[in-house]
């Protein structure tokens, strides 16, 4: 009885362990996706789709995230501005969402911005820069995209699969040559 009730603590304790390794290789995985998944405008990449940009009001200095064409007919109009004021803002919206920017470089001719929109399934990140000569002009995009999970989780349960045949065998291999070794 004492050695069942051992038995299935050890299969308990390994079955937990799997689970716990599976959910954090499913999600490294996810970032990994979203690391090779970054889309380059000089490289001729297809950016993600809904490019936005920061566009400030004119008149209070707020920020809103807008499409790249809205952005660059508001600022034509003088009803806004592409160039913050601020390093850096946010705007929470309801339910987690939030909006965001950052401004990455400044210098005389040219800032380079960064722009996050979030909402319940994705999170964007846009870059572009913003300079004299060409007005806005997107650098590359990257997205952590709820479509990730599945792929992730393709490769998660290949990995713990693999892990649990062949790790857990080199483990009692490992054990046993220290039960002989202490034994001697």
């Amino acid at each position: 009885m004492k050695n069942g009730l051992l038995l299935l603590g050890k299969f308990l304790a390994k079955g937990v362990f799997l689970v716990v390794l599976f959910f954090a290789v499913t999600t490294m995985m996810i970032h990994i996706i979203s690391v090779i998944d970054t889309r380059y405008a000089k490289r001729g990449n297809t950016l993600h789709p809904y490019f936005r940009v920061a566009v400030f009001d004119a008149s209070d200095g707020t920020f809103k995230l807008a499409f790249l064409p809205e952005a660059k007919e508001c600022s034509k109009n003088g009803a806004c501005y592409l160039i913050p004021e601020k390093d850096h803002g946010r705007v929470d919206g309801e339910n987690g969402k939030y909006s965001a920017y950052e401004l990455l470089e400044k210098n005389e001719t040219r800032v380079i911005l960064q722009t996050i929109s979030n909402d319940d399934e994705n999170t964007f990140w846009y870059i572009y820069s913003v300079d004299n000569n060409n007005g806005i002009v997107p650098v590359k995009t990257k997205m952590l995209y709820f479509g990730y999970v599945f792929p992730a989780m393709g490769m998660a349960l290949l990995f713990v699969g693999l892990f649990g045949v062949y790790g857990f065998a080199l483990l009692a291999k490992l054990f046993n040559l220290r039960k002989r070794v202490e034994g001697e």
